[in-house]
């Protein structure tokens, strides 16, 4: 007989071995999605027989993660901003940095005012936006087909009547019109450079190429979204980006080229400079 606490032992014993940086963490997810019971319930139930078909399921699992796929992949969920969200491998995997972003737009956006989170993914921007900002519409945009159906089920479990969900390209020249007048923009979108993908490590590269790639220079959507997107922001809109470690500066260049002013900056966690933003002049 295989107890609770056996599994958990045999469990750990594989993902140490694997080199998995958070063991104990990750076991503690996989058990929580394969038997449905969270941790203080397991251990109460320590001496509890564990069922054969959990046992299947977490060497199933374990197999997968010791071959590379993120734990966030296995699971088909993440935490983000205290939001849970369904994640697939048709999105990216919500990323801490990337609270940096919706803290900087949180500053900004308030009561009756209408923002756009551009290549939005599985939506883990904007719904935590219009969570925040009940009074505010969030229209969230992605043109992935596959990731955009992972951002109707993420709309769908959040119900909230402030944010809408919109199928299209960030660089159609049509769409900002059709999403005008705005007094936020954000987007986290694609900024790798194309000849980097390869190198990147394992569990990257097995996240959505359509997401990754920013072309040759890894600046084709910042070129795009500022240039795009200026008239559809009222005067004195802020557009705010994420961006690479190394990308600030090139970025902000380009929103200033592009007629923007009050440029902003901030760091992420580990101190690379992750936002850059600006807004339309408000005297135009």
């Amino acid at each position: 007989m295989v107890t609770l606490a056996a599994l958990e032992r045999r469990g750990l014993a594989a993902l140490r071995e694997a080199g998995v940086q958070a063991p104990a963490f990750e076991l503690d997810c996989l058990l929580e999605t394969v038997t449905g019971l969270d941790r203080t319930a397991r251990v109460l139930q320590a001496d509890r027989p564990a069922a054969d078909e959990w046992t299947v399921q977490l060497d199933r699992l374990i197999a997968r993660r010791r071959a590379g796929e993120p734990l966030q992949y296995l699971l088909g969920w993440w935490e983000f901003y205290g939001v849970r969200l369904a994640v697939t491998p048709a999105v990216l995997i919500p990323q801490p940095d990337t609270e940096v972003l919706v803290e900087e737009a949180l500053r900004r956006l308030r009561p009756g005012m209408r923002a756009a989170d551009l290549c939005s993914g599985s939506g883990c921007i904007a719904i935590v936006l219009a969570g925040r900002v009940p009074d505010a519409r969030v229209t969230a945009v992605e043109y992935d087909p596959d990731a955009f159906e992972v951002l109707c089920r993420n709309r769908a479990a959040d119900a909230r009547a402030n944010l809408e969900v919109l199928r299209g390209d960030a660089l159609d020249p049509t769409l900002p019109d059709r999403l005008a007048p705005l007094d936020l923009i954000v987007s986290n979108p694609p900024y790798i450079r194309t000849e980097v993908l390869p190198t990147l490590p394992d569990e990257v590269r097995r996240e959505p190429r359509i997401a990754l790639d920013g072309g040759p220079d890894g600046l084709r959507f910042y070129r795009g979204i500022a240039r795009l997107w200026r008239t559809a922001l009222r005067p004195g809109g802020w557009l705010l980006f994420e961006v690479g470690y190394d990308q600030a500066e090139p970025v902000a260049a380009i929103l200033r080229e592009a007629g923007y002013r009050d440029l902003v900056t901030r760091r992420d966690y580990g101190g690379h400079l992750r936002v850059v933003g600006a807004r339309r002049p408000v005297e135009e």
